[in-house]
């Protein structure tokens, strides 16, 4: 079997959907697009860097590539590919056609000039191409007892308005320590996630957000901006909204990011951490360019080498870390 490799048009939207569909949301011939309709529901959006396998004139296989402009805790704003969607036909499972579409799209994000590239899921799978996990990420239990032993008082909720909040949490989202930086429009796709909830407090410049997700009673919290002394008042008003004895509250957030790290230090009960996603090096001048002290001659070889040694994964003790480098979840793609 030989498939053929292209990049998808807007008139290969439908049959892709519904090879996505079919491998990720077996009940819902609309899963992707209702669960991610800022990627998926526009075709001109879900195919602009798609990659597709085509066998006999038909679709077994697909490849997403996402831009993302990614923050790290540094000042460097990188153009990232996020790479998402992966999915062969379920027949035709163990042809290589997987690894084909791998190649092409990190072929073309090197030929689109993306400083690197950064996906979620099986690091050994995904280590054949190059990709190494970077990055942690911090999950705490925020504990209500702990803030109002503190005297913290709680904040009066208010829904996500765009008309009066857009523009605020836009400015606050992009200022934020690391992670990803959006336009209006592309936020507001983020924004519209399926299950994806946004509650406010404060005034004025005195604003805070929290983007959550709710699972199993308890209450995620995806991104969490704003003026630093109304973020525990607004985490006590979503404590105040779920059940006490069945939910939770819980916070997520790059290990770097330094006033949630705090936080987290103050009024957590329990606190997770783990590996963040897998991220490959595709342009090492554009990374040598934006990371000061970098040199080419220093990370130019196999690419999986370059990431250990460029992103602060090396598991060679002894050698030190050129220009470490802790990407934060850009989950809002």
């Amino acid at each position: 079997m030989n498939p053929v490799i292209r990049r998808a048009t807007n008139a290969d939207y439908e049959p892709t959907m519904r090879l996505l569909n079919r491998v990720f949301f077996k009940s819902d011939p609309v899963g992707f697009q209702n669960f991610l309709p800022n990627l998926y529901g526009d075709p001109s959006i879900a195919m602009r860097e798609a990659y597709l396998a085509e066998v006999d004139g038909r679709m077994v296989g697909h490849v997403g590539v996402y831009p993302l402009q990614l923050k790290t805790c540094g000042d460097a704003v990188f153009h990232a590919g996020g790479v998402g969607a992966v999915a062969t036909d379920p027949d035709l499972r163990g042809h290589g056609v997987m690894s084909q579409l791998m190649q092409a799209a990190v072929e073309g994000m090197s030929n689109n000039n993306y400083d690197l590239s950064i996906l979620w899921g099986d690091r050994f799978r995904y280590a054949h191409f190059g990709y190494e996990s970077v990055g942690s990420q911090l999950e705490w239990r925020f504990d209500d007892r702990t803030a109002q032993r503190a005297g913290v008082g709680t904040a009066e909720l208010a829904g996500y308005c765009p008309a009066l909040h857009a523009e605020t949490y836009l400015a606050l989202w992009n200022a934020d320590e690391s992670g990803t930086v959006h336009s209006a429009d592309s936020l507001g796709g983020v924004l519209a996630r399926r299950g994806w909830r946004t509650a406010a407090c404060g005034d004025g410049k005195r604003l805070a957000f929290a983007t959550y997700g709710v699972r199993d009673q308890s209450i995620y919290v995806e991104k969490l901006c704003g003026h630093d002394d109304t973020l525990v008042p607004l985490l006590r008003g979503l404590r105040a909204t779920v059940d006490p004895t069945k939910g939770q509250i819980w916070v997520r957030h790059g290990a770097s990011h330094t006033s949630l790290s705090k936080l987290a230090n103050q009024f957590s009960g329990e606190m997770l951490c783990r590996p963040i996603g897998q991220v490959r090096a595709i342009c090492l001048e554009n990374l040598c360019q934006k990371l000061p002290g970098l040199r080419i001659e220093d990370i130019a070889g196999d690419p999986r080498a370059v990431a250990k040694r460029v992103f602060g994964i090396s598991s060679d003790t002894t050698s030190p870390t050129i220009a470490p480098i802790y990407v934060e979840a850009p989950a809002y793609v």
